[in-house]
């Protein structure tokens, strides 16, 4: 086994027997990554200040047993936290729905994924937005359009709203009408629930 670095999302934390976490993450270079943290909730020195908690972005160190890929479960040695996004746990709401964009990440990346990056990029990009947005429902549905366009669910030319041509950052400068959001909204749910 040997050990390597990684900045990292984690999408998912889930406790495993007493001290141990698994981890699911996401990696800019290798899309999903699974891993878990032996005496993570009771280490002291390794993982403090809850470090290893979902929206969390990390440095981390991991064993990997093999190549990454397959599903393998790697070993957390250690982990920094680089942002925490405090802001969206100060808000119940925003929290939520930072989890919602967690969970559909899940939903559609594998591991080894070629579109890792991006898929890295728009989720990390959503949750510096959803920190001090003023219109997490415009955001929300243009997280759910990029995703599905980076899927290639939906094709590039379909959305001719403005809304898309904006970052996620710049979502609450958009001129959408409320006509063409609920329009929006209804295309961009159907094809969420046909893809998931």
């Amino acid at each position: 086994m040997n050990s390597v670095s990684d900045r990292l999302i984690i999408l998912r934390a889930i406790k495993h027997s007493e001290a141990d976490l698994i981890l699911h993450t996401l990696s800019a270079q290798h899309g999903r990554l699974n891993l878990i943290a032996k005496g993570a909730l009771k280490s002291k020195k390794r993982f403090v200040g809850g470090v290893l908690e979902p929206t969390h972005f990390i440095e981390a160190q991991i064993k990997k047993k093999n190549d990454f890929g397959n599903g393998t479960l790697h070993f957390l040695e250690d982990a920094q936290l680089l942002k925490g996004f405090e802001g969206l746990r100060q808000d119940y709401d925003r929290l939520t729905l930072a989890f919602h964009f967690l969970d559909l990440i899940t939903k559609v990346l594998q591991e080894e994924d070629p579109e890792s990056k991006k898929m890295f990029d728009l989720v990390g990009n959503a949750l510096q937005a959803l920190e001090s947005s003023h219109r997490p429902d415009l955001l929300r549905l243009l997280f759910e359009g990029k995703l599905l366009l980076v899927q290639g669910v939906i094709p590039s030319d379909l959305p001719k709203s403005d809304l898309f041509r904006l970052s996620l950052q710049d979502h609450e400068k958009s001129q959408i009408s409320m006509n063409e959001l609920s329009q929006l909204r209804g295309h961009i749910q159907y094809a969420l629930k046909s893809y998931l």
